[in-house]
């Protein structure tokens, strides 16, 4: 009556199948199919599942969601000018005195929604894993399934489901790159990136702007800007997603890591503990990416 994405950890605990590459998780399955989320688990031999973007609609999960979270989405009918009757604001208006700085300085923009060029996909992931290094994020990008799996999207060209290379030029010049995915009137923004060198014009943001009338010509409705409190996602959003965050636990192992861990974890964030408990975390980030990638 449907499937159940997730890959298999220790302990026999599921994770949304992708793990950290995945914005939306669950089941795919009718609304009203009618099962035991218990008798899954145990039918897929599991002892829980932990999920932090459970999709809207997933009524199965309900008694397992904690707290749920806004994933921001941004109304494109009409392309930006419908977008700008919308929403307006300071930050806006200063976006677009930049975009017009942009192409007055380095040359005229240009959109390519759905970019065929290797070098411009190349780009994006050196870019991204510059940006992840510089934070001290895991690089997503440096283990080889990733680049796959992004090249393999961007392969599909299905009317429910398609890889697009948002590309945006100033002159000859690449600026910036996002890389989403779209499924009818609805195109998910998921690696976007920017040349750092270009940082004064912002690039990323004016990357947004002109993804709104090129989507539109194309019959997108939405721009699904992901879970997340990034500002630029704040300023753009008209409207959002709900999506939850739980667990469900069936045996000892599941219910120490789901139920017991995340306490334990709060208390030290508000105990005297949380700056040594900080520095530890800041010491395995690596090594805990390692492990949600390998």
């Amino acid at each position: 009556i449907g499937f159940f994405p997730y890959e298999r950890q220790p302990f026999n605990i599921a994770a949304p199948v992708g793990l950290k590459m995945t914005d939306y998780h669950g089941l795919i399955a009718p609304h009203d199919a009618a099962f035991s989320l218990t008798d899954l688990l145990r039918g897929c031999r599991l002892n829980g599942y932990h999920f932090n973007h459970l999709a809207p609609g997933q009524s199965w999960f309900a008694a397992a969601v904690r707290v749920k979270h806004d994933s921001p989405c941004v109304d494109i009918r009409g392309g930006l000018d419908g977008f700008l009757s919308r929403k307006s604001s300071g930050r806006i208006d200063g976006w677009l005195r930049k975009r017009r700085k942009l192409a007055r300085e380095i040359g005229p923009l240009r959109m390519e929604l759905q970019c065929q060029d290797e070098d411009v996909f190349n780009k994006l992931l050196d870019w991204k894993s510059t940006q992840y290094q510089r934070t001290g994020v895991p690089d997503v990008f440096s283990y080889c399934w990733t680049r796959e799996l992004l090249r393999c999207c961007w392969k599909q060209r299905g009317p429910a489901f398609s890889g697009c290379l948002s590309t945006l030029y100033a002159g000859d010049k690449v600026v910036a790159v996002d890389f989403g995915l779209r499924s009818g009137g609805v195109l998910h923004g998921w690696f976007p990136a920017y040349d750092v060198d270009m940082s004064q014009y912002g690039p990323g943001v004016t990357l947004n702007l002109e993804i709104m009338d090129a989507a539109a010509a194309e019959g997108v409705a939405c721009i699904d800007l992901g879970r997340g409190s990034a500002d630029y996602k704040q300023t753009l959003m008209t409207s959002a997603h709900r999506v939850g965050e739980g667990a469900i636990s069936l045996g000892w192992a599941a219910h120490l890591l789901h139920d017991t861990w995340p306490r334990m974890r709060e208390r030290l964030r508000n105990s005297s503990l949380k700056r040594p408990a900080a520095w530890i975390g800041r010491a395995t980030r690596a090594w805990r990416g390692y492990l949600a990638f390998r």
